[in-house]
């Protein structure tokens, strides 16, 4: 549904909601007291995930030169599996000195990056198409 809608509005705005999205919901992770709220919030990240996702291939289909686009894959496809990697990695660094709650805010400052640095790269974008 999300990818649907990106082709109707632009990826770009699904890729900014999504993580928009994610920054909201793991805010109150660091706030929740027990398993049923954290939940109900992961629920919601899995929605933010499927906003990022198809947005993400969009992106990589309409803006890779052609003869490039399995290279740029399989960088996609890798950067997502050593996030696979060092993310516990980190996560548990931060839980282990700081607490959980502290990695719920430290990923949502991760995650406000992100969502900074997909804003100044699809402004690139947008400028190029005008």
């Amino acid at each position: 549904r999300m990818g649907r809608l990106g082709d109707r509005i632009g990826s770009e705005r699904i890729l900014a909601v999504g993580l928009l999205m994610a920054i909201i919901v793991y805010i109150p992770m660091s706030l929740v007291t027990n398993v049923w709220q954290l939940g109900i919030l992961r629920f919601f990240i899995g929605i933010s995930d499927a906003c990022l996702l198809p947005a993400v291939n969009a992106l990589i289909t309409k803006y890779s030169p052609h003869h490039a686009a399995g290279r740029i894959f399989s960088y996609n496809q890798s950067f997502q599996a050593t996030g696979n990697v060092f993310g516990p990695m980190i996560g548990s660094s931060i839980s282990s000195l700081f607490g959980y709650r502290a990695v719920f805010l430290s990923t949502s400052l991760l995650v406000l990056a992100n969502f900074l640095l997909v804003r100044k790269n699809t402004a690139e974008i947008k400028t190029a198409k005008k």
